[in-house]
């Protein structure tokens, strides 16, 4: 079995949140499922990558456990250890967390995404028993601290003293990392990253050209165009920072376009009001759909765009010229 060592030595390069497929009527859609893990496999292996299932942008929040686990299984069949892995866990009770781990890792899955506790906002106290129970209750899985303040009450965070303690946990392997401040951001960055592995999830190394440690970097583009991925992502591997950012912004640059679009719909602006919702799935599903790409409607109650919404963008974004080239 591999050693938090060795699974802390997986976390690297780019990581890919498999989207959830959906029937018309919100079951899931597991044959589409598997078909699209085998499709974006190709993006990540010999090591440029991990995929991961139930995450945020495959709506793990809105899955139950039975869902879960089934999506967790046809994940692993279609993996069969060729590339990483990884699952998303979001939930309140740590017990039902580790009942989801303890089957993850029975499979094989390589790495667990790990939320905090969030319904009213948590103590640190509360944070650091709830992973020292997972940590304590597994064997064989790398737990990854899932820092996404957005997504947490009154905009929680975890600051660098309980941040130290949470790695010194024995499976804790990785962070991934954001922050609504720049020095909390930094400080774990610059205080922690020689002992753990940092996934950015806030466009850092884009911004600075530099990864400061940081070794893997979030990028949906795997699920429609793994060589395209396979290729950014080797250039962050090599090294090759400027090319690297240049590379994805330019991949990216459709994606931008539908997140703002999908935001002056549901809110009637941009750049105003709330921007975090539930609409990941909305973002996620619709990006896929832009590109023709299966994967149903998102799961309710996030926005559905109308097919006139749908067609308007599609134009849009061909007329721009930016559904051209994602092979």
């Amino acid at each position: 079995m591999p050693s938090p060592d060795e699974l802390r030595e997986k976390i690297r390069g780019a990581v890919v949140a498999l989207v959830t497929p959906t029937t018309p009527d919100y079951e899931l859609d597991l044959p589409v499922f598997r078909e699209n893990v085998r499709f974006s496999m190709e993006g990540v292996r010999d090591g440029r990558g991990c995929l991961m299932a139930c995450g945020g942008g495959g709506e793990g929040y809105f899955l139950d456990r039975i869902q879960w686990k089934s999506m967790v299984e046809a994940f692993s069949e279609e993996t069969d250890g060729e590339v990483t892995t990884m699952a998303g866990v979001f939930d309140l009770n740590a017990e039902h967390a580790i009942d989801k781990i303890r089957f993850a890792e029975e499979l094989g899955i390589d790495l667990v995404q790990l939320a905090p506790p969030h319904y009213e906002k948590p103590t640190d106290l509360e944070v650091h028993r709830f992973y020292r129970m997972v940590n304590d209750a597994v064997s064989d899985i790398g737990i990854i601290i899932y820092h996404t303040y957005w997504s947490m009450p009154e905009n929680y965070e975890i600051t660098l003293p309980l941040m130290t303690k949470l790695i010194e946990l024995e499976h804790v392997v990785g962070i991934k990392w954001a922050s609504t401040s720049l020095k909390n951001f930094t400080d774990v960055v610059f205080g922690l990253s020689n002992r753990v592995s940092i996934i950015d999830n806030q466009g850092w190394i884009d911004l600075v050209r530099a990864t400061y440690g940081i070794r893997a970097f979030m990028c949906f583009l795997g699920n429609y165009a793994p060589n395209r991925l396979s290729r950014i992502s080797r250039l962050f591997l090599d090294g090759k920072y400027e090319e690297w950012a240049e590379e994805k912004g330019r991949a990216m640059a459709h994606r931008s376009a539908i997140i703002k679009e999908i935001l002056s719909i549901v809110h009637g602006t941009v750049g105003k009001g709330e921007v975090y919702t539930l609409a990941e799935g909305t973002l996620s599903k619709t990006t896929m759909e832009m590109v023709g790409r299966p994967a149903g409607p998102p799961f309710p109650p996030q926005y559905e765009l109308t097919d006139e919404e749908k067609a308007n963008l599609k134009a849009k974004l061909e007329r721009d010229g930016m559904l051209l080239d994602l092979s």
